[in-house]
């Protein structure tokens, strides 16, 4: 069989059946009666548990032949695979060959129905255990593998295969070896409801085959058929406590020389149709697409193949999406939808899905005529309050929004084509954390009986907390959990307060999933002993990977109860600087809007804007929160433009998790033009904190607003390329799989597309000190046997070059090669680091490291000795006021060459030297073979060359020097 190159994915199940939510209020499906009917169960043999699983599968006679057949059933987005009629007599390669498929099935991901030929089941008596053996050997020499699903009955036996006795003893005797295991079977259509009910006994999941499109079907020909089936399939199966109702699609057509010739391939809107109407009108647990055969059955090959890529592929993967949904969050809270009738069924079908991991809810509509119809659907009672109204279609940017009525009730308008199939997602959550001040408990789901929202207890006096205990010591009888939008290959910080309720303190766990329940970071017995009722900060920081979406859960671990309050999540860099949505900034009073119109760089993206409703009364606010390092100076950078043509008036301000001011400036005026921007930046030191809020504050009738938000510790951060956190990408910049010292991490390459041009660039924002040496340190690996080329740079924050290499050579296949060359900062308070392409043949990078060097006061040159040299250079560049650094002379910092600067180099004249020296002697020479125009002024002279000299010069300047250290840190 042709592989095609998807991918495959491995849906583990890890909700136990006590989690599934049944509603008895939905007035979704076409019966209420259908919400009784339960799940597939899978069994996994090494924990001992049966889970819901929602089957996605392919259903063929006999087993796979080979691994490849079974790789293109996964590609496809298949999660099982039936094997009917094994240990047919003449096929004696049968059980080897389950046995080969179910080993590699259990590698990839995907679990196999066991189904029996009647030659296995026709003469077994349960009464006589002799007649069991060929049954026996097959079950009992394939129950322990971990990809069995169950154990399927013959084909359509109820049609007349086998006597309705010998199939109840053949589950009766399926039953006694695997008790653990559903028992299944599959009947075709025509046969009476109570002949099915006489086969039925000991069985445990129905499932029906329908296929209704033949070469003279013309298109939805079958859809009337189908929904009619559909619905009395629904009641038989409610009606007998039977598990699945798994519905048995057509995936076959047209075949030349076989029982397929009258047959057609379903269009993709009939084969949705097919699948998603028996999910939304019946109860449907999963879904078989029947092919008849999996390999060397079509005389043209290809017309299956582009079916099943096409159309079933399609089909399969959204099905994947709910796969969770389906198994855990059935049929959820209470849907109206107006709809008229069509025989016993109604005209709109649906149902509502929620997803736990993911945080999203599916809801499912299928029209069942052949006329258009608005959908007026409202939804009430569900699992989680939704903070986000955006509603999208599978696979598709367009959307919708749900409008809130108000007490967890909310609408969705819309129209649906005739027959047609709609798949709306919309999540619970949105970027960030909501309500981590605990103002009530919303956004917070709760999951046991052992905790509730405190209104009284907080620790910021005003709100509340979640409060939680165990029944038993790490029972993890109650947890706290909200969804979390976040970024992909993110750093993130989580910060939290917790204090305990009893006179010993408490324990508890908390712990950080992605959207598949797979743990990012956790601890367990987390103790908060500060004493009753006292507060203590924590914190934890994790990158999100491939996540968008991720889950807190802080979970009870002793009996004192544990109250936790002042939740907050914060990305470790601005989140959303150039403003394309109003995404991870927080919008507080109603003078705060976001604007879509207006932008910095006029890149189509937007703004933010504020301004006050009261001259002075800060009314309106942006703010975001970030994570940060503890004690680290920060550089933040921003723009903003005035909405009057008078300018306009705001404050800004960087404040603790308990609003406590870092560092605040204000009011300032935008004194521009008016829609002209204008930069901002400042500096300031984290103290001991682990995330703060970064603040913009109205502060005048005239609006201002803000863009291009940039937030850079003074540190290059994940140097060592754990993920692509804070490394930008421009072109052909790519992120690797390999890493210098083989840690797991990865690191970043580039190439270029035509030699020396460029094209690919790899760059990260750093914060520096001004006027300061800095080094730079990284390896380098080329890919090619001919070694490659690259060049690096440091750009000021317009993009201006500080320094700039030649290109650079790396020799040596897959070697990693030690780089090194220094800098100064100059008058910059950011900089930029790149990583620039010179050759097709690709470099890596890894284990960057930008250091700070220790500099000698007076060592203009860097050459680590304060002497003449030294001071020719600051004689030449002795009395000007712009352009220069520490490089010029200008060790103080202040962006100019002068008195001050001399004193400096005075005071450590000599430091490093190992020879003697004079400094009234170096200073005479060489200020008197300096032009006229660049001598110091009258006074320094005067100092300089009266009989006191230096000393004078010292005495004069010592309050000055003595905040000056030896050597100064940078």
């Amino acid at each position: 069989m042709k592989t095609q190159g998807l991918s495959v994915r491995w849906f583990g199940v890890v909700s136990c059946l006590s989690l599934l939510i049944y509603s008895p209020l939905a007035k979704a499906l076409d019966n209420a009666a259908f919400s009784s009917i339960k799940p597939v169960l899978y069994y996994n043999p090494v924990t001992g548990k049966s889970t819901p699983f929602f089957p996605v599968s392919w259903y063929t006679f006999g087993p796979a032949s080979n691994n490849e057949v079974l790789d293109a059933i996964a590609a496809c987005g298949a999660n099982t695979v039936s094997f009917a009629d094994l240990g047919e007599k003449s096929s004696t390669w049968h059980f080897s060959a389950t046995q080969n498929a179910l080993n590699h099935a259990h590698q990839i991901g995907l679990k196999i129905i066991v189904g029996f030929h009647p030659d296995v089941l026709r003469n077994v008596d349960y009464d006589d255990p002799s007649t069991w053996t060929t049954l026996q050997n097959w079950v009992e020499g394939l129950k322990d593998y971990p990809a069995v699903l169950g154990w399927l009955l013959g084909d359509e036996l109820s049609s007349g295969g086998l006597p309705a006795q010998v199939v109840v003893d053949c589950a009766r005797v399926v039953k006694s070896l695997d008790p653990n295991r559903q028992v299944w079977q599959c009947h075709a259509t025509g046969v009476s409801d109570n002949t099915i009910a006489q086969y039925m006994p000991y069985t445990d999941v129905y499932s029906l085959d329908f296929y209704q499109y033949f070469d003279s079907t013309p298109a939805f020909g079958g859809a009337n058929g189908l929904i009619t089936t559909n619905y009395s399939s629904g009641v038989r199966c409610a009606d007998n406590g039977w598990a699945g109702n798994v519905n048995i699609v057509q995936a076959l057509g047209p075949d030349q020389n076989t029982d397929l010739t009258l047959f057609r391939f379903p269009s993709l809107g009939e084969y949705r149709l097919n699948v998603f109407a028996a999910i939304a009108s019946a109860g449907a647990r999963g879904t078989v697409s029947w092919i008849h055969c999996i390999e060397n059955w079509y005389s043209d090959p290809n017309l299956f193949y582009n079916f099943r890529d096409q159309t079933v592929a399609t089909v399969n993967a959204e099905q994947r999406k709910i796969a969770h949904a389906m198994e855990t969050g059935w049929n959820v809270g209470l849907v109206n939808l107006p709809t008229g009738t069509i025989g016993n069924h109604k005209r709109l079908s649906n149902i509502l899905l929620y997803d736990d991991w993911k945080g999203k809810y599916y809801f499912i509509v299928t029209n069942n005529g052949s006329s258009s119809q608005n959908i007026t659907a409202t939804m009430s009672n569900l699992p989680t309050d939704l903070r986000n109204l955006k509603v999208n279609y599978f696979n598709s940017s367009a959307g919708l929004t749900l409008t809130d009525l108000g007490s967890g009730s909310y609408r969705l308008n819309d129209t649906i084509a005739g027959y047609g199939v709609h798949l709306y997602e919309f999540k619970d959550y949105d970027y960030g954390c909501y309500n981590g001040k605990l103002d009530g408990g919303q956004g917070w789901r709760l999951t046991g009986a052992n905790g509730y929202w405190h209104s009284s207890w907080s620790q910021d006096s005003g709100t509340g907390s979640l409060i939680l205990w165990d029944d038993g010591w790490c029972q993890e009888s109650a947890k706290w959990s909200q969804s979390m939008g976040v970024k992909k290959n993110t750093a993130y910080t989580l910060t939290w307060d917790a204090a305990p309720g009893g006179t010993a303190g408490g324990y508890f766990k908390y712990s950080i999933v992605d959207k598949n329940g797979t743990i990012i970071q956790s601890q367990s017995q987390v103790q908060v002993n500060n004493g009753q009722y006292q507060w203590v900060p924590y914190s934890a920081t994790f990158n999100s990977g491939e996540s968008e979406m991720v889950t807190v859960n802080f979970i009870s671990q002793s009996y004192d109860c544990v109250a936790i309050d002042n939740i907050e999540l914060g990305a470790q860099e601005i989140c959303n600087p150039t403003i394309d949505t109003a995404e991870g900034w927080k919008c507080i009073g109603e003078t705060a809007v976001y604007l879509s119109t207006m932008s910095k760089d006029a890149d189509g993206s937007g703004c933010l804007k504020l301004w006050d409703a009261t001259w002075g009364t800060g009314s309106g606010k942006w703010s975001q929160p970030v994570g940060v390092m503890p004690n680290t100076n920060y550089t933040i950078r921003w723009f903003s433009a005035p909405g009057g043509t008078g300018g306009g008036y705001f404050k800004y301000s960087i404040t603790d998790p308990n609003g406590g001011t870092i560092q605040s400036g204000g009011p300032y005026n935008v004194d521009v033009p008016q829609y002209q921007w204008k930069e901002y930046i400042f500096t300031f030191n984290s103290g001991n904190n682990h995330l703060v809020y970064v603040n913009f504050i109205s502060e005048g009738y005239d609006w201002i607003a803000f863009d291009n938000v940039l937030l850079v510790p003074h540190a290059l951060v994940n140097g060592t390329i754990h993920t692509p956190f804070r490394w930008i990408p421009t072109g052909t910049a790519v992120v690797g799989t390999g890493s210098k010292d083989a840690d797991g991490s990865t690191c970043i390459y580039l190439y270029d597309t035509t030699w020396g041009t460029g094209s690919g660039k790899w760059s990260q924002w750093v914060g520096v000190s001004r006027n300061t040496q800095y080094s730079l340190s990284w390896y380098a690996m080329p890919g090619g046997t001919g070694g490659g080329y690259y060049k690096y740079s440091i750009t000021d924050k317009n993009g201006n070059i500080i320094k700039i290499s030649n290109p650079l050579f790396v020799n040596g296949q897959y070697q990693w090669t030690a780089v090194s060359d220094t800098f100064n900062s100059g008058n910059n308070d950011l900089i930029r680091v790149n990583f620039i392409s010179h050759s097709s043949d690709w470099v890596a990078f890894d284990n960057i490291d930008l250091t700070g060097l220790w500099l000698m006061a007076g060592d203009a040159n860097g050459d680590g000795r304060v002497d003449v040299g030294d001071l020719g250079i600051l004689a030449a560049n002795y009395g000007r006021t712009w352009g220069v650094a520490w490089a010029q002379g200008d060790f103080n910092g202040d962006g100019k060459v002068d008195v001050g600067d001399l004193g400096i180099l005075a005071a450590n004249y000599g430091s490093g030297v190992n020879h003697a020296v004079n400094f009234e002697a170096d200073y005479a020479r060489i200020f008197d073979t300096t032009a006229r125009q660049e001598e110091p002024d009258d006074e320094v002279k005067d100092i300089l060359c009266s009989g006191f000299g230096l000393p004078l010069l010292a005495g004069l300047l010592m309050g000055w020097l003595l905040l000056v250290s030896m050597k100064l840190k940078v």
